[in-house]
């Protein structure tokens, strides 16, 4: 998504369809060298910065704490950063702003917690150049609606791609629908219909029976509390 909006892939499907022939300098960007920010570094924080890395990208990254290796969790063999090792830079919270003034593009890879929930308002929006785009496979309400909505029609940020969103279906009358500056995907950035996510199942599942009968920690546990959460995001999205 960074690379369809750098070099404006869906402006070129639009020419496609309109028969134009334009070759210009806004299509041929390129993200090498660029800074991406990454809010939140679990499963899907590492594997974006490793897959970045390869890119040539800087890796800024923003949590909670400074991160270091993650065990307990499945992560397929070769992916994600499990050491903690790949970013050139950490922020912690009360940082936020600096780490948003630098970026060329911020990607939201944090779960929606109470505590989350409108984390990305207008001082944050305002925070970003206004060259940034903003990249969401997370949850829609990590960013304000409204505060969203007019960064993009005033191109106060340059452009976002947004895979998880505030309503399901969006309805067919939401402005960020019309929006040339917006690509928008139905939430399938990480999707169970692909042809590996069944098997992959199956090998978390096999793993935790073996260190079940071994009297061992499972992978992917959650405490308590996060499954009250789970269990309300659930009810909010039905």
């Amino acid at each position: 998504m960074m690379v369809n909006l750098t070099r404006d892939l869906p402006g070129m499907f639009r020419n496609q369809q309109q028969h134009v022939w334009d070759p210009d300098a806004r299509f041929q960007g390129e993200i090498r060298g660029a800074t991406i920010g990454i809010w939140g570094y679990g499963g899907i924080g590492r594997e974006t910065a490793r897959l970045a890395k390869c890119f040539g990208l800087r890796v800024w990254v923003l949590d909670v704490a400074p991160p270091g290796r993650r065990d307990g969790m499945y992560r397929v063999p070769g992916v994600g950063d499990p050491d903690g090792m790949l970013p050139d830079r950490v922020f912690l919270f009360d940082q936020r702003f600096e780490f948003l003034s630098g970026l060329n593009y911020l990607v939201l890879t944090m779960p929606l917690t109470p505590k989350t929930r409108g984390i990305v308002g207008a001082r944050e929006l305002a925070a970003l150049p206004k060259s940034a785009y903003v990249l969401n496979p997370a949850r829609g309400p990590l960013i304000e609606e409204a505060v969203l909505v007019d960064a993009l029609r005033n191109r106060r940020i340059k452009g976002a791609a947004l895979d998880a969103h505030y309503y399901y279906p969006l309805p067919p009358d939401h402005p960020l629908w019309s929006m040339e500056n917006v690509i928008i995907t139905p939430h399938i950035s990480g999707s169970d219909s692909s042809t590996r996510f069944t098997e992959r199942i199956w090998e978390v599942f096999a793993e935790n029976v073996r260190r079940f009968l071994a009297g061992g920690p499972l992978l992917n546990e959650l405490t308590p509390q996060e499954l009250r959460g789970q269990s309300r995001r659930i009810h909010e999205n039905h």
